[in-house]
């Protein structure tokens, strides 16, 4: 059984109809105007949105309004991360999580990478991903009677912009690598040896998956067969949710997606189906510097001294009685990465040297275009 609804977007309308202040977005690249997101959004009985629209823009804007109406208070959650606002609005945490999370995530950059990341995106996927904003807020913006208990009347929960997505976007991309990384990056500092971090480093073998792919000459059918078996919570920031994406003659593509994130992820379309895991390759480079004697803050390779620098920055932390306070800190990195502390690898200067964090994933920017060509792909050999 499955329900229909057709919803248009007026940009005018939206600036009208929220409670938060509207935030600009860049125009699409291509596609109607933002005035004319047109798409059909039908739901099976168990909570599903197939949605359909004409072009990419609208087909983002329909599978953005129809995740904001089933998982609106985790988008809103992970957008204030990679905001670096957990501090902010929920104070800073057990054991100081929280500013640890806020400092993190400003000393990668994700905001300020996420305003270059789409530059290099193809038209279709910017708009894609540009619609999926405008349909979130405007889902917000006129429905905010059925926002769920968890997060409704909060001062967190406001509409997001083409940046949020992007940053949490590459920030979703170092889940198995920097973000395993964070208390150590967050508090990374020269200390004496009788002040070494109490902080081990993360074991990565806890993340896993499963696929099976069984061939057409062992089915009866005789068609292939694809098992996805991601290990991931039902809840929260890193569970999936189901979608239908169709552009009539272009597209037709049924799978997940994480939440927060545009296009399908695992699916399938007519002719393909992909999925994919957790690798045991190595996500990160963790190198072992040199420091100048008689100077934490310089390195010593070879011939070549250069220097560690600092950046600092200042959030806002909430206090128990309610009142905001800024919490300032100084954060490292070398040409390779941020720099790193543990207690198996400190930031010793007494030992004559260091160690800096060099992550694979954070410059990849080509998911969303990775996604869209499986999803139009028509064999195996279109994605080679």
């Amino acid at each position: 059984m499955m329900r229909a609804m057709r919803i248009v977007l007026v940009a005018a309308a939206l600036a009208a109809c929220s409670s938060a202040p509207a935030r600009p977005h860049n125009p699409p690249p291509q596609g109607p105007k933002p005035t004319e997101y047109h798409a059909t959004v039908r739901w099976t009985s168990d909570g599903v949105p197939h949605v359909t629209a004409d072009d990419w823009g609208s087909l983002g804007y329909g599978q953005g309004w129809a995740l904001a109406s089933l998982h609106l208070c985790e988008v809103e959650d992970q957008v204030v991360r990679v905001r670096s606002e957990r501090a902010q609005y929920f104070g800073p945490g057990d054991g100081g999580a929280n500013l640890d999370s806020d400092f993190f995530h400003l000393h990668m950059g994700y905001v300020a990478r996420a305003k270059d990341a789409m530059k290099g995106a193809s038209p279709e996927a910017q708009a894609l991903a540009h619609g999926f904003v405008v349909g979130f807020d405007q889902w917000l913006a006129k429905n905010a009677d059925k926002v769920p208990a968890a997060c409704r009347g909060k001062a967190w929960v406001r509409a997001v912009t083409d940046e949020d997505l992007g940053a949490l976007a590459l920030a979703v991309a170092t889940t198995a690598s920097s973000r395993a990384f964070e208390p150590l990056i967050a508090n990374a500092a020269p200390r004496g040896a009788e002040k070494h971090a109490s902080r081990s480093l993360p074991d990565m073998q806890v993340l896993a998956s499963n696929a099976w792919a069984i061939g057409g000459d062992r089915t009866s059918s005789g068609g292939g067969l694809l098992l996805a078996n991601p290990h991931f919570p039902w809840e929260g920031d890193l569970c999936f949710y189901e979608s239908q994406l169709t552009i009539p003659g272009k597209l037709d593509v049924y799978g997940a997606s994480l939440v927060g994130t545009p296009a399908i992820d695992i699916g399938f379309n007519a002719r393909l189906a992909w999925t994919h895991t957790f690798s045991s390759s190595t996500h990160v480079v963790i190198y072992r510097v040199p420091l100048e004697k008689g100077n934490p803050m310089r390195l010593a390779i070879g011939e070549n001294h250069e220097p560690i620098v600092g950046a600092q920055y200042t959030v806002k932390s909430l206090r128990a009685d309610g009142t905001l306070e800024d919490v300032t800190r100084t954060l490292y990195r070398t040409r390779f990465g941020p720099m790193i502390d543990s207690d198996t690898l400190p930031w010793d200067p007494s030992q004559g040297f260091a160690f800096t964090l060099a992550d694979v994933a954070i410059e990849d920017t080509t998911a969303l275009d990775m996604y869209l060509a499986f999803a139009r792909a028509r064999s195996v050999a279109d994605v080679d």
